[in-house]
């Protein structure tokens, strides 16, 4: 059995899984009784349309800021829950769980350059060809919070970057 369903634009990987487990689990009792009956249809794979994805690993999350706002994005989405995007911040883990695309296509110096840090405007970081807005983040040894809260209790300061090494 066979069916396709769509993903939404701000679907997380762990979201589609949950989607993709119910289908799974409603198709079941169907495929099997095709199996028993003899009415079940096998058609191979078709390998030109098939990708093959390594097993995630923890530094597959590690966010490159120089890459464009949308594949930020997708891995932002894409590593939520395991193995999460992150970033590092004062010799800290920042796991990213939400961010929003602000621009594209404005290339930038560099990217991870904090642009705008404050409860008004939120958190805003420069990417490789615009920026994102953080929306959700959890700094290693704290709890995972919308930015909002998180900004009540620690601030950053604008020109301040993120970095993919751990350091401060």
């Amino acid at each position: 059995m066979m069916k396709s369903i769509p993903i939404g634009e701000n679907e997380t990987a762990g979201e589609l899984s949950e989607r993709l487990s119910s289908l799974g689990a409603d198709m079941i009792g169907g495929a099997l009784d095709a199996i028993e009956n003899g009415s079940a249809v096998f058609t191979e794979q078709d390998h030109s349309n098939a990708t093959y994805v390594k097993t995630l690993r923890k530094e597959d999350g590690l966010i490159d800021w120089s890459k464009s706002s949308r594949e930020i994005f997708n891995l932002v989405r894409g590593t939520n829950p395991w193995p999460s995007a992150y970033t590092y911040y004062c010799g800290k883990i920042l796991k990213i769980w939400a961010v929003e695309i602000l621009s594209e296509n404005g290339k930038t110096d560099c990217g991870g350059e904090i642009l705008t840090a404050d409860r008004t405007d939120g958190l805003i970081v420069s990417t490789g060809d615009g920026a994102v807005k953080i929306k959700e983040l959890q700094l290693e040894g704290s709890k995972r919070m919308n930015v909002n809260d998180f900004l009540l209790g620690r601030s950053f300061t604008a020109g301040e970057k993120f970095t993919g090494i751990k350091q401060c």
